[in-house]
């Protein structure tokens, strides 16, 4: 299979791809989306701590073994680099993240991190974490705190939206929400990378 070219990164899959990484163990110091000049592919880099010359090769088999069968798009597993905070890139790209404050993506144009040049770069916010973070405790305050009266919405990412309310969580690998939908079957258990929002109606 031929994977397809982005003319923009595929952000939420890249989301989704730092999220599976986060639940595998494997720590996400900062990730940015690369677009190569001459190719024009766009390529995932990920620092992590856990990318040491004494364990790049089990932390990438690691990575790789969590990214399978997640329904991502054709080529996101062989374009992931992983590099360590120590490497030029590594150093790079954590200061090009602190020296934006906030949980905003940075965007840019022509550049180079270490030895890579690039001609577009997507840098995600300093805790990729966040997102997920953020839909773990709103189902754990609606949980512990459910509003009478009202009704739950779980957003997903292929569009649809379920109504019902949160009654538990698996966070183990891979974190599910427990849903109990208002009408249909009596319990869901929904992958967190497949939610986009949890709100109250």
């Amino acid at each position: 299979m031929v994977a397809p070219v982005y003319v923009d990164p595929p952000v939420w899959d890249g989301r989704r791809a730092l999220v599976r990484l986060t639940d595998a163990g494997i720590a996400v110091a900062a990730a940015a989306w690369l677009r190569s000049p001459d190719s024009g592919r766009w390529e995932l880099y990920v620092i992590t701590p856990d990318a040491g010359p004494s364990q790049f090769r089990t932390t990438s088999t690691r990575a790789r073994a969590a990214l399978a069968g997640a329904g991502l798009p054709p080529g996101l597993v062989g374009d992931l680099r992983l590099y360590h905070p120590d490497e030029p890139l590594g150093r790079d790209l954590i200061d090009v993240r602190k020296s934006r404050a906030g949980e905003e993506p940075i965007r840019g144009g022509d550049g180079r991190f270490g030895d890579i040049t690039f001609d577009a770069a997507y840098v995600y916010p300093a805790h990729v974490e966040t997102e997920f973070g953020r839909l773990l405790r709103t189902a754990a305050d609606l949980i512990v705190r459910p509003v009478p009266g009202r009704v739950c919405i779980v957003e997903l990412r292929d569009g649809s939206a379920q109504p019902g309310r949160p009654i538990g969580l698996r966070v183990e690998p891979p974190s599910q929400l427990l849903w109990r939908p208002s009408s249909g079957p009596d319990e869901l258990a929904i992958p967190f990378d497949e939610i986009t929002d949890i709100r109250v109606q």
